[in-house]
């Protein structure tokens, strides 16, 4: 899914780098500590590919929103896989 030509959207993809591991720490799947890398990294990644690559990855904008949008869920404790098939 992280290439340049994938087949999901930009939102939907960030939302996803965000939302499962928040989703997979109570279930006991993942480890606090490990969720907290790779969305450290994850974010680190597509903020730095849309700051100094811009336009050499297409979903960079739409990767921040869809993080924007999964760190908002959070905090309203709205999150839910599920949702991600409601956005766009």
């Amino acid at each position: 899914m992280g290439a340049k030509q994938g087949r999901t959207s930009g939102v939907r993809f960030g939302y996803s780098q965000i939302a499962n591991p928040i989703y997979l720490i109570p279930e006991g799947t993942m480890s606090p500590s490990f969720a907290r890398t790779l969305m450290l990294r994850q974010s680190g990644n597509e903020i730095c590919f849309g700051v100094f690559l811009v336009g050499a990855l297409d979903r960079s904008e739409g990767s921040l929103k869809g993080e924007r949008l999964a760190l908002i869920d959070v905090a309203t404790r709205r999150i839910s896989p599920g949702r991600i098939l409601s956005l766009d």
